[in-house]
């Protein structure tokens, strides 16, 4: 661009233009227009201009892309009448006529339009503008002023600006409803196709088109496609009611009046028929119809259960059952009914059916009381079977298995659900009878509730809520009463958790004087969430899990000793996936088990395999030389470490002081323990703390008052134990006596609600993330109160 700069005269003096051809892309060889000031400062539009110079120069006739000066007489004119040919009057004509025709015009602006029947070219283009016209939205049939149309446009179909905002969030619903669903009806519920409709038998795989299945399409569907039609306008035509149909309407014959025809007494000029006929009100217009009352879905089932029989079928929440087959049927049609029933697999078990029937009815003649049994026992069999299968940890998808299926059906003589039925049906029935069973267990008793969360596989926040009754004369009751799923964890979603499971237990109304106990860890959110919930339930206590505080000194005391630490985690990978390296160790030290490994995630293993390493360091010092460094880097490492002096002294200094440890803390998790007992084992070991010597001893001294310190309601507990133990006056305690009676066997850690964890961890296993939230919250939920 620094050649082909050329003045330009209508520009001050000194001012430049160039155009430059473009080289690439869709629009190659049109030309870029740019004008250069003395200044060296480049414009490349008129804007640009025109903010540069201002008022001191006038461009409004300056043409950028040629860099002249256009007269004004010149502007706007009619390319399209010079160049118009005869061909394009006639069509410019036939469409203005047409326009005409196909627009619903108000009559009183007829007039205003052109009146010749062929006007020219000239003529459409000196009628009047047809923004003026009036024109009736197909919508909501009102009227609507200034509407513009090109006389070219054919089939027009006038929307105002409201029916086209609507139409365009409707179209949007049907494309979300059609792609994800709505979540909450039934047919979102469905987790698998049925294999028996149209759409899964007949149209799916052709030309690689995925079709909905008819028992998953969303119920919104229905409901957003029914477009909204607006009230009859006064000054508009008649609203449209129902969808012309697009067969040919044939000429009613001539009927001669009915002989029962008698004359009405209510009034002169009505007749009546002898007898009631059932006809709708609006058929007695002339010529009218009566029109089609659409039946809603519990109809329909109703209706194909009577037209083929109760013994056969059955409708339930939306649902067709066929009893002898133990399994659903696809209603969308009573196509789909009819071929069923005629399949050979029906038909087999019909008779199987019949065939028991019959033989049931032989053995219990008489006894009316024992073939009411029997039916029960074989209305409860899927539910039981659903239950043991959901208790063993099985998933009901294996219920698909030929072979399982032949084998019980076979030794059951039950027929056997399918998986989306015991999905549908039998996974609910369960989780209800369940949370009844605990509501019956705890009634009016007083609870303690423990709260506490993880991440599963798919990566979601999961919180467990686990309660437990609260009785002077027998251990506590435990249930795990819901499990959820959290957008995130703070103080206020578990505090909502709380107060949302407590409705669970308590629907009636949640008895707030019952709730004791709050036992959780030692983070801060769970903290801040106890002290907003004492508002609510004043005699609550916050009891911060016990065994949890010995690990985080136990922790602590690791941190502390490196190279044992070093060790520890060292030492274990020297022998793993390495058979050789164990057969020397087991013929060197046939009566010492291998070497432990420490789970972070289990309380107390560190210092359990600390005590290991101090009772056999020679024994395993001498294995570790006989081999090569070169072999592993764990072995170089732990070769390194051995050579230090003070690592044997460190190793009997954390055996001899911190022995008491692991079994404090398997101890504290143990379950129907008492209070007493209990805070028996945490007050030895944090007075054996307190005796460690100076050094590294005051350090773990100042953490462990920390935890304590930090469990604000621990002291509370200790009084409540000082009374039950009878050393202490119930006056100086906050709660009455009947309460403190009930903390007798009240729990100090939250490891009941960390056993649950392993149980879900089983149910969402890699084969199975599409578990939905709800689905999986009640197998664990039957899981885990499966000893009830």
């Amino acid at each position: 661009m620094s050649e082909g700069w050329e003045d330009c005269p209508p520009l001050p003096v000194g001012w430049k233009r160039c155009e430059v051809f473009r080289r690439y892309g869709v629009s190659i060889g049109k030309t870029d227009t740019y004008y250069m000031s003395p200044t060296a400062e480049r414009f490349r539009s008129k804007v640009q201009l025109v903010r540069h110079f201002g008022k001191s120069l006038d461009l409004t006739d300056f043409d950028f892309k040629k860099g002249i000066i256009v007269s004004p007489d010149s502007k706007g004119s009619g390319k399209r009448l010079s160049a118009s040919t005869s061909d394009q009057d006639e069509s410019q004509s036939d469409s203005y006529q047409d326009l005409r025709k196909r627009l619903k015009v108000e009559p009183a602006l007829e007039a205003s339009l052109p009146l010749s029947d062929n006007p020219t070219a000239m003529d459409s283009l000196n009628a009047p503008p047809l923004d003026t016209l009036i024109v009736c939205c197909e919508g909501c049939q009102q009227w609507v002023p200034g509407v513009l149309f090109s006389p070219g446009k054919r089939n027009i179909k006038f929307y105002c600006a409201e029916c086209r905002a609507k139409r365009r969030e409707r179209g949007r619903k049907l494309n979300y409803y059609k792609r994800f669903g709505c979540g909450e009806c039934s047919a979102c519920a469905v987790p698998s196709d049925c294999g028996e409709c149209r759409a899964c038998v007949g149209r799916n795989g052709r030309n690689g088109r995925r079709w909905t299945c008819h028992r998953r399409r969303c119920h919104k569907l229905k409901e957003v496609k029914v477009e909204p039609q607006g009230t009859k306008s006064l000054d508009g035509p008649k609203k449209k009611t129902k969808r012309r149909s697009r067969r040919t309407k044939k000429p009613a014959p001539s009927r001669a009046p009915p002989t029962d025809i008698k004359p009405d007494p209510s009034g002169p000029g009505k007749v009546s028929t002898g007898q009631n006929r059932g006809h709708h009100p609006r058929s007695t217009r002339a010529g009218g119809k009566t029109p089609k009352v659409k039946l809603t879905l519990c109809q329909k089932l109703n209706n194909l259960v009577i037209l083929y029989g109760s013994d056969i079928l059955s409708a339930d929440d939306g649902m067709l059952f066929c009893k002898p087959c133990a399994k659903t049927v696809c209603h969308v049609k009573r196509y789909f009914v009819s071929h069923h029933l005629q399949t050979a697999k029906h038909k087999a078990a019909l008779e199987k059916m019949k065939a028991g029937n019959m033989q049931a009815g032989v053995l219990t003649t008489g006894s009316t009381t024992g073939s009411t049994a029997g039916s029960s026992r074989k209305s409860e069999f899927p539910r039981y079977l659903c239950k043991a299968f959901i208790d063993a940890g099985i998933p009901l998808g294996k219920l698909e298995n030929k072979s399982l299926r032949g084998f019980l059906e076979k030794y059951t003589e039950q027929p056997i659900p399918s998986e989306s039925l015991l999905w549908k049906k039998y996974v609910d029935s369960n989780f209800d009878i369940v949370v009844q069973k605990i509501r019956d267990k705890v009634a009016c008793n007083k609870i303690w509730i423990s709260i506490d969360e993880t991440i599963d596989a798919v990566g979601r926040y999961v919180a467990n809520v686990v309660i437990g009754t609260l009785e002077a004369g027998q251990p506590s009751q435990e249930y795990l009463l819901t499990s959820e799923v959290l957008e995130k964890t703070n103080s206020s979603t578990i505090a909502q958790l709380f107060t949302s499971a407590l409705t669970v237990l308590w629907p009636e109304g949640i008895k707030h004087e019952n709730v004791l106990l709050f036992v959780t860890n030692a983070a801060p959110y769970m903290k801040s969430a106890a002290c907003a919930l004492k508002v609510l339930f004043p005699k609550m206590l916050h009891l911060t899990c016990l065994a949890q505080g010995l690990h985080e000194i136990a922790e602590h005391i690791r941190s502390l000793f490196p190279n044992v630490d070093r060790l520890v985690s060292n030492v274990k990978k020297i022998f793993l996936k390495a058979p050789s390296r164990v057969q020397l160790f087991k013929e060197k030290a046939p009566e010492i088990p291998l070497p432990p490994q420490a789970a972070l995630t289990r309380w107390g293993t560190w210092l359990s395999a600390v005590h290991y390493f101090a009772a056999h360091f020679e024994t395993i010092k001498e294995i570790v030389n006989c081999f090569e460094e070169e072999e592993s880097a764990a072995v170089r490492i732990v070769s390194e470490i051995m050579q230090n002096q003070s690592l044997h002294r460190d190793l009997l200094f954390l055996a001899s002081n911190f022995a008491n440890f692991p079994q404090a803390i398997a101890s504290l998790e143990k379950r129907g323990e008492t209070l007493t007992n209990n805070l028996q084992v945490f007050n030895e070991v944090t007075d054996d703390l307190r005796k460690v010597p100076d050094g590294v001893g005051k350090d773990i001294q100042e953490k462990c008052e920390r935890v304590i310190s930090g469990n604000k309601d621990l002291e509370e507990i200790q009084n409540i134990n000082k009374v039950l133990k009878g050393g202490c006056d119930v006056q100086g305690i906050d709660i009455n006596m009947e309460s403190v009676a009930c903390f007798r066997y009240a729990p100090v850690t939250s490891a009941e609600v960390e056993r649950s964890f392993p149980q879900m961890k089983h149910t969402l296993s890699d084969t199975r993330h599409c578990l939905t939230p709800d689905n999986m919250k009640k197998m664990i939920v039957i899981m885990c109160n499966q000893e009830m």
